[in-house]
């Protein structure tokens, strides 16, 4: 890629994990591609099993967002959302679903504090 397209390259992520930000920040998926959405839809829906597939997607959106941002707390959400894939006792079940939710309320609270820029 030449320096111009690395440019253009980096301002679109840029742009992408901001608005990633404010998904995760409001908690509202609404704007997210249909499949993305109803992963993460599937940790607010009713009853005890959820798309497990949404631990993995928050867990590489926290990763993009603690890169651009360089903030090691995304790194450790990151973390906390692949363990839930990982362990046969909350992957997809209840517990798992508890676990993504806090980790979503906790994620949201960070990307209140004054020093993120999350302009939609």
């Amino acid at each position: 890629m030449t320096e111009k397209e690395e440019a253009e390259f980096e301002q679109l992520m840029g742009a992408g994990i901001k608005q990633c930000m404010v998904w995760y920040r409001d908690q509202d998926f609404s704007r997210m591609n249909e499949d993305a959405r109803a992963e993460l839809e599937s940790i607010f829906s009713p009853g005890d099993e959820y798309d497990v597939s949404a631990s993995l997607q928050i867990s590489v959106n926290m990763m993009m967002i603690g890169q651009l941002w360089e903030d090691k707390r995304f790194m450790d959400f990151a973390a906390r959302a692949a363990r839930t894939s990982c362990d046969g006792k909350t992957m997809g079940k209840l517990p798992g679903k508890i676990a993504l939710r806090q980790l979503l309320d906790d994620v949201s609270e960070v990307l209140r504090e004054p020093g993120f820029c999350t302009t939609e």
